[in-house]
């Protein structure tokens, strides 16, 4: 079983003359988003705050190097979250966990697209409509798929005890 330390949260304080800095507190537009399941929503403040950082750099001056840095970064954290949640789902004999993993293999191959084509094409390339549809992806998961695995968790007695081990 993958580890379920909390994450640390990913710089998003743009009040920094320095540029952004480390910041523990999700994003604005994330807040009210929280299921009741610690692990899921840190992980959850930490990848919005990476699609934050995600803006910022794309806002400011940066390299192809440095949007695929942040994007790489991105990817490689949702698909720990995702093995921590489809491992929490096959322990707890969650009903929908294979149409739910199918729908995190469709945003991984969404960001693999994605650090390809800024290879290929460069960061300029890459518009905030994307991120935002990014965004948009996240917080609709969290909505429907993620709420659904909270609340049979919820019912579960023995879940606390699954996640400790």
């Amino acid at each position: 079983m993958v580890g379920l330390s909390p994450p640390m949260i990913f710089p998003v304080n743009t009040h920094s003359n320095k540029g952004p800095t480390m910041e523990q507190t999700a994003p604005e537009w994330f807040d009210g988003k929280k299921l009741g399941v610690d692990f899921i929503d840190q992980d959850h403040a930490q990848i919005a705050s990476m699609m934050d950082f995600l803006v910022i750099r794309l806002a400011g001056p940066s390299t192809d190097e440095g949007i695929n840095a942040v994007l790489s970064e991105l990817a490689d954290f949702t698909r720990v979250h995702f093995e921590r949640e489809e491992d929490v789902m096959k322990q707890t004999d969650y009903p929908d966990r294979e149409e739910h993993a199918a729908v995190h293999r469709g945003l991984i191959r969404v960001l693999s697209e994605l650090i390809a084509r800024v290879r290929r094409e460069g960061h300029s390339k890459l518009s905030g409509s994307e991120v935002q549809s990014l965004r948009n992806w996240v917080t609709g998961h969290i909505k429907m798929e993620d709420r659904k695995l909270a609340e049979y968790l919820a019912q579960r007695s023995n879940f606390a005890v699954l996640v400790i081990d």
